[in-house]
């Protein structure tokens, strides 16, 4: 009886959920229907385009942008859906002016080839290398298929012979195709790109940008922006968008007037000296501290070297930068454990605190059995807990901190310890951290991770916090934003929004002096990037 009664509470718990969020969003369905009519949408055929991105801050924001483009453009807003689901998203888009337009109709006369094209793509996968290089029509896509399988299909690493893997393969061939095809017949004036990581919005962005259309991000937060995407070889990547161009920072800094260049480092400075004390940072992870305090001691004293590896979420796009010497975090951390098992060293891997799940007490369902697989194989490494302080590893002592491309490299950096990337990073434009060029010198580090040196300099690091934080938000920013201060000033607000009436916190009384603030920054926006102007 009791087990009937705890499933009868969960069932009634999870209706009210569902209830709360599907009232919600048709509140949210009105609200925008009065601030976007579709009535007064034009009928030709020059579009904005852009994704039905789930989150719901960012909704909000993208159809503000979205709206405005067409506007200006005389066009008129759609939305690209080619993989099932998000029908209750499929809504909200649609009633904010914003239908599916781009879906697999466009490749449909083309899906028995394209049967036989991802057939003979995934037959030919030798090693995962191969997957990672893998192009159609000249462009890559393979990146964005790995990283598909690790995020949907919940694996650490890929498996080759893997007939999921033969179906993303195909999934994208048919985006490729469907995108190329609707470019034939709409003229799209603007894309809103969401998370390109992934095969669909991933690949879509390429095909938009290869075919010269403006595309951009629509940062949200406190201090609201665009961010044109480029995929140039100037900026260190033709083959795909780079959000930042983290590698281009000591250039884009150094050519600032010598005394901006004094203030921003000292902004960078405090920033990073008020987050290693323990305070909350709004940019990293958001609701909780990695350098708070830990009551029991973190180490047992064994004399030996100390060595310390921030892990990655396993499942999370491993392949947001240029290049790696792995190619995905469980194929580094096998090499990694396994040269460091062979050292006379203490090792100690820390799983990224993104990867705890708070409710239950322990790591999310997902990477819970690697680590547990990893932990057996590798008894020599020891697991810390993902909420242990950062700061209280330091302060006990450790030799030096390896990560894949963590953003613990410039924090233990300051901090004066010695840490490794395997890869290209955010850091990779300053020698605060090393950033070994191969396998070899890699297996290098680890064997002398006892014997590094960290010469960080202060002022790189302060520089860097505020190039990777701050200098695009100072610079893209005008103060305008499509939703109200009140709305920001509750630390809180993406978890609010992340809740079953979280659509309820995006609903505003009309504000005219605020549109106009917007409209004025808009104005403002493409004035300084004509080349929307010139597609429309």
């Amino acid at each position: 009886m009791t087990t009937l009664v705890q499933k009868a509470r969960q069932h009634f718990k999870r209706y009210v959920k569902k209830w709360n969020a599907e009232s919600s969003a048709r509140r949210f369905m009105n609200y925008c229907r009065e601030k976007w009519p579709q009535d007064r949408a034009p009928q030709g055929d020059m579009v904005v385009l852009l994704g039905l991105f789930p989150h719901k801050i960012a909704t909000y924001c993208n159809l503000h942008m979205a709206n405005d483009l067409a506007r200006r453009t005389g066009g008129r807003v759609e939305a690209f859906k080619l993989t099932p689901g998000r029908q209750l998203v499929e809504d909200i888009y649609a009633a904010s002016g914003a239908p599916v337009g781009l879906d697999a109709s466009y490749a449909e006369d083309t899906l028995p080839e394209l049967a036989k094209q991802a057939d003979a793509l995934f037959a030919a996968l030798r090693t995962k290398w191969d997957l990672l290089a893998l192009r159609y029509d000249g462009l890559k896509i393979g990146d964005a298929i790995y990283d598909s399988y690790l995020r949907y299909h919940a694996e650490p690493t890929v498996v080759l012979d893997d007939p999921r893997l033969r179906e993303i393969i195909y999934q994208a061939l048919i985006v490729y195709v469907a995108a190329t095809n609707y470019l034939k017949v709409r003229k799209v004036v603007g894309f809103i790109a969401d998370d390109f990581s992934y095969h669909e919005c991933g690949v879509i962005t390429r095909v938009m940008m290869r075919a010269g259309v403006p595309s951009y991000i629509v940062c949200y937060g406190p201090e609201h922006f665009l961010y044109p995407l480029t995929m140039e070889p100037e900026t260190g990547n033709a083959d795909y968008p780079i959000r930042w161009p983290f590698h281009h920072y000591r250039t884009i800094f150094r050519s600032m007037p010598e005394e901006e260049q004094v203030r921003c480092r000292e902004k960078g400075r405090q920033h990073l000296e008020k987050k290693l004390s323990g305070h909350l940072d709004r940019f990293t992870l958001v609701n909780i501290t990695a350098f708070g305090e830990t009551k029991e001691k973190v180490f047992v004293d064994s004399g030996k070297p100390r060595i310390v590896i921030l892990m990655h979420d396993f499942f999370d796009s491993p392949h947001g930068y240029r290049s790696m010497l792995f190619p995905d975090f469980h194929e580094w951390a096998t090499f990694l454990f396994t040269e460091a098992s062979k050292t006379d060293f203490e090792w100690y891997m820390k799983p990224h605190p993104g990867c705890y799940d708070f409710a239950n007490g322990r790591l999310n369902a997902d990477n819970y059995e690697p680590f547990n697989v990893l932990q057996k194989r590798f008894p020599k490494i020891k697991l810390l807990h993902p909420t242990v302080s950062n700061r209280q590893i330091v302060a006990e002592g450790i030799s030096a901190m390896f990560t894949m491309y963590g953003t613990a490299g410039h924090e233990f950096a300051r901090m004066g310890v010695p840490v490794v990337n395997a890869g290209d990073n955010p850091h990779i434009a300053y020698d605060f951290n090393y950033h070994p060029s191969s396998v070899a010198e890699y297996a290098d580090f680890i064997a002398r991770a006892d014997r590094l040196t960290c010469t960080a300099n202060h002022d790189d690091i302060a520089e860097y916090v505020y190039m990777n934080y701050y200098y695009f938000r100072d610079h893209g920013s005008t103060g305008a934003n499509p939703l109200p201060p009140e709305f920001y000033a509750d630390p809180g607000y993406e978890a609010a929004c992340a809740g079953p009436l979280g659509y309820d916190k995006l609903i505003f009384p009309h504000d005219p002096a605020r549109e106009a603030e917007m409209k004025k920054y808009y104005d403002q926006y493409f004035r300084d990037h004509p080349q929307n102007q010139a597609r429309a």
